[in-house]
């Protein structure tokens, strides 16, 4: 695999197979048909997440806060608000992160009000979804697709309302894609993106992706160039994150653990397609 972005050296297919060779050599059927019926479970979560105008979940309403505030702000001429004083003591900030689905749908809520923000969360989750299969073409089939899609971290993502980091996630994924297929100036600019839309998470998540993948990359150089520059794009974000009251104000111990804690569960959305990858991989070594 070349880099955490790209897949040369760590072969999953034969030279000139097509990504569906697995499935054509004998895949069972079956895995085609529970990939569907996966599929349709996941439309039927989204519709219903779509019918309710302020979706209430364990961090949804975050989201909703922040626009609010921001498009009053916007749409009654006070232009675009750097501090948000109703909360953290008057000292957070409008965007401590997810400036862009934030400010995006603060710009369409006189539009669509509130559903905006469930709509845009569910965009979210459609892209990711969307840019996993993109960046893994391998596993966009039959029994890798299904296993992929009920990917628990997948899952829980959209229904408690992460949506920072859905898509902070989805343009890193997609920065993978664009990596793999040698585009590297679009990968930087996505990976920077994603990790400043949610620096806390998405940001490490990145770079131990970087800092795992430089065992199987070609030009390592070229590798660590193109992740400083991604996360150059990413440092004013991280640091509004340092500044935050809901930093400061918290304990070194609570941090740490929050930090780990956190890690661990979301970033099985970019493990599990990966060990899916190195499972094909064994797969055709031992047939």
């Amino acid at each position: 695999m070349q880099g955490p972005f790209g897949a040369r050296s760590l072969r999953l297919r034969t030279a000139g197979a097509p990504a569906g060779a697995i499935e054509r050599q004998g895949g069972p059927q079956t895995g085609k048909i529970v990939a569907a019926v996966v599929l349709a479970l996941w439309a039927i979560v989204l519709i219903l997440i779509l019918r309710h105008r302020v979706f209430v979940s364990h961090d949804s309403i975050s989201n909703y806060g922040h626009v609010w505030f921001v498009s009053d702000h916007l749409w009654s001429g006070d232009g675009l608000p750097f501090r948000m004083p109703v909360i953290g003591h008057g000292k957070a900030f409008a965007f401590p992160y997810s400036f862009l689905p934030w400010f995006s749908a603060s710009l369409l809520y006189p539009l669509l009000g509130d559903w905006v923000v469930t709509l845009w969360l569910v965009l979210g989750t459609v892209g990711l979804v969307a840019a996993t299969f993109w960046a893994f073409p391998e596993i966009r089939r039959g029994w890798w697709a299904a296993i992929a899609l009920v990917n628990p971290a997948l899952v829980i993502a959209p229904i408690i309302g992460q949506l920072p980091f859905i898509w902070g996630a989805a343009m890193l994924m997609a920065a993978i894609g664009c990596w793999r297929r040698q585009r590297y100036v679009e990968a930087a600019i996505l990976a920077g993106l994603g990790q400043a839309t949610h620096p806390a998470v998405v940001l490490p998540i990145a770079l131990l992706l970087v800092l795992g993948g430089l065992k199987w990359e070609e030009d390592k150089r070229r590798l660590l160039k193109f992740y400083a520059i991604s996360f150059v794009i990413a440092l004013p974000a991280t640091w509004i994150v340092f500044v935050s009251p809901v930093f400061v104000d918290s304990s070194a111990l609570v941090i740490i653990g929050q930090f780990f804690g956190t890690l661990v569960v979301w970033a099985f959305v970019f493990v599990v397609p990966i060990l899916l990858l190195y499972f094909q991989h064994v797969q055709r070594r031992i047939q």
